[in-house]
């Protein structure tokens, strides 16, 4: 099975973006703002470092990958068609934001974790910044898992 760069792109930027429009909505509804700020502030740096590994010219330049597990229609199946990505209902009670919060940074570790087996062979230096990455949004877990918790 291949999986294509563009998709594996797409799909980071994707998990990215949706998190800064899902933080930018829980500080409207007056979510720990220092905690939300830092946030949107560490999901737009991934964006820049997954635009400098994936896109045209990135470190990461192959066109398909080799993964006996994955390939494009199956991610699109696994992180297109979730919830994660639907659209964010402002109306939801301040809780429930932070528990999609907490659902999707536990979906973007689980991600990023197949994208480091599926490039850590052939790209150590990038998958050395992948698991940075991924370290990083295990940190946005734990922080995420406090607030919700004192909100319980």
């Amino acid at each position: 099975m291949n999986l294509s760069r563009t998709a594996v792109l797409n799909i980071a930027l994707e998990i990215e973006r949706h998190g800064i429009e899902l933080y930018e909505q829980i500080r409207k509804k007056n979510g720990d703002r220092e905690l939300l700020d830092w946030l949107i502030e560490q999901e737009k740096a991934h964006i820049k470092v997954f635009h400098n590994l994936f896109d045209a010219g990135g470190a990461v330049h192959e066109d398909q990958f080799n993964a006996t597990h994955l390939n494009d229609d199956m991610l699109a199946a696994a992180y297109g068609s979730t919830e994660l990505f639907a659209k964010i209902n402002p109306d939801s009670a301040l809780k429930d934001l932070y528990a999609t919060a907490l659902a999707l940074e536990q979906d973007s570790v689980l991600f990023y974790t197949e994208l480091i087996d599926l490039i850590g062979n052939d790209y150590p230096a990038e998958a050395e910044l992948l698991t940075k990455i991924r370290a990083e949004e295990q940190k946005h877990i734990h922080a995420l898992v406090e607030v919700h918790s004192r909100l319980s």
